[in-house]
């Protein structure tokens, strides 16, 4: 049993380099995916329309899409418009993959929501925002982890689409 690999992982730029951008990326990815998921499953929650029943499936949709398809389709759109060499590009790419996943789970969580506290808390006279952040949000706190947790953990892995467009 020896360190020396760990020592030579440590002293490495090259690895340093690429565990600081692995680290940017799924932090953006768990920010924009979290953050579309919540308002997603916050509004469909609020929507009494049966269009919506018939669209949640189709968020689904970029899962189906191969790397490499899903790769070439943003090169060509974010190479257009000269952003194919940016972290923008690389965590938009895998919010693409992360978001639905995230969305799932919140519109999971959010059928455990007890919403008579927050028509409790609006009728004692709580603005909408603090009903939301002191009552809301406790109560789906777990699943927001978990959210984001599978944003990163989906965003840690794709190489594909990180080399189509990092050049």
């Amino acid at each position: 049993f020896s360190l020396q690999w760990y020592v030579e992982f440590i002293n490495s730029p090259v690895w340093i380099t690429a565990v600081k951008n692995s680290v940017i990326v799924g932090s953006g990815t768990i920010v924009l995916s979290t953050s579309l998921s919540l308002l997603a499953a916050f509004g469909i929650r609020q929507s009494d329309s049966k269009w919506l029943e018939r669209i949640v499936p189709l968020t689904l949709m970029p899962l189906f899409l191969p790397p490499v398809v899903l790769g070439v389709a943003l090169l060509a759109f974010f190479g257009s418009y000269s952003l194919h060499q940016t972290y923008g590009s690389i965590i938009v790419a895998h919010a693409l993959w992360a978001t639905p996943i995230s969305f799932l789970i919140l519109q999971s969580v959010m059928t455990q929501v007890n919403w008579g506290l927050q028509d409790a808390a609006l009728d004692l006279g709580a603005s909408p925002l603090r009903t939301k952040f002191e009552v809301i949000f406790p109560q789906i706190k777990e699943g927001l982890f978990a959210s984001a947790l599978i944003a990163f953990i989906i965003s840690l892995p794709e190489f594909i689409m990180a080399l189509f467009l990092s050049g």
